[in-house]
């Protein structure tokens, strides 16, 4: 186990006010719960991630609750399972990424996703579930996103 894991969590908790819970047997490594409670289930596997990774993926699922993907999911219950929720959803996932740039954290969030594109590819199971992007697609996104970042900041720094 990292050594640092209950530190990234109590650390995460303090700064952004969403308690993580861990459950060791969740399927999933991590995933953001509740619409007027907010809070982040962990599974054992994040325990044993490296810190950067940890606090990119805390930070994604911060971002869904952020940026009120939980109210907006409510609105696509008429029309859950269509080709449109489903885009939607994607999208979702992309703002998170994009969330865990802006925080500083998108190298981290890269590797944690190549580390699961080469498990997958080593079990022989699709690269992501339908309501996520392409493991491919999100990493090109996160990278985008970080040369706008370091553009920016190139600019700001001339001013």
């Amino acid at each position: 186990m990292n050594p640092l894991s209950l530190v990234t969590i109590q650390q995460f908790e303090e700064i952004y006010k969403i308690p993580v819970h861990i459950r060791p047997q969740a399927e999933d490594t991590a995933v953001a719960c509740g619409i007027f409670s907010r809070r982040i289930i962990v599974n054992s596997k994040f325990m044993y991630l490296p810190t950067n990774e940890q606090l990119a993926i805390l930070l994604h699922e911060a971002g869904h609750h952020y940026l009120g993907h939980h109210f907006r999911n409510l609105l696509l219950i008429p029309v859950f399972w269509t080709d449109y929720a489903t885009r939607k959803l994607i999208d979702q996932e992309l703002e998170a990424d994009d969330f865990v740039v802006l925080e500083g954290h998108g190298v981290g969030l890269m590797q944690y996703l190549r580390g699961q594109a080469d498990l997958l590819r080593a079990r022989g199971l699709p690269d992501a579930p339908q309501e996520h992007p392409p493991i491919k697609t999100r990493v090109e996104n996160i990278r985008e996103q970080l040369a706008v970042k370091e553009r920016l900041y190139a600019v700001e720094t001339l001013a």
